[in-house]
């Protein structure tokens, strides 16, 4: 086996995901991989429904942007995150961008948080993390927070 040369994290900035990029760090050191560092700025849907075209403003998500940026740079000095690293902040749906970001860099493993939350919307939709899984072009790490605890179905 080939150590892992590209490491795709997906990020969401929660408590979660700092366990998952944790985890990505210490195995790109490892590795001597490149980590990619990836957060997606999700489209508010929301106010489709009520027919505003300037709201949420192109401003807005150039601002979320930028946020999610200076976010990431202060999360991999914070990690200690390998000399070898790219940052990327991309528009769209979650698990699609993952997707696409882990085809286009091309990605040996992906490195995703799971909430863990369940319920009715996780049955109906699926989590991220489930849809990276199954539409993933690489190897999928899933990590869990250490205080969610798991219960047997």
């Amino acid at each position: 086996m080939t150590p892992y040369q590209r490491i795709l994290l997906a990020t969401d900035f929660s408590d979660t995901a700092r366990h998952a990029a944790e985890d990505a760090a210490m195995l790109a050191r490892a590795c001597g991989a490149t980590l990619h560092y990836l957060h997606v700025v999700e489209p508010v849907g929301y106010w489709e429904g009520f027919d505003l075209k300037h709201f949420p403003s192109p401003e807005v998500y150039d601002e979320l942007r930028t946020s999610a940026r200076l976010a990431i740079e202060d999360f991999h000095r914070e990690l200690g995150g390998p000399d070898s690293h790219q940052i990327e902040v991309r528009q769209g749906k979650p698990f699609v961008e993952i997707i696409r970001a882990a085809r286009e860099t091309p990605a040996d493993l992906i490195v995703v948080g799971s909430h863990g939350i369940g319920g009715i919307a996780e049955t109906l939709f699926g989590s991220t993390a489930e849809k990276v899984i199954r539409k993933a072009p690489c190897a999928v790490l899933v990590v869990r927070h250490p205080e969610h605890a798991s219960s047997m179905p």
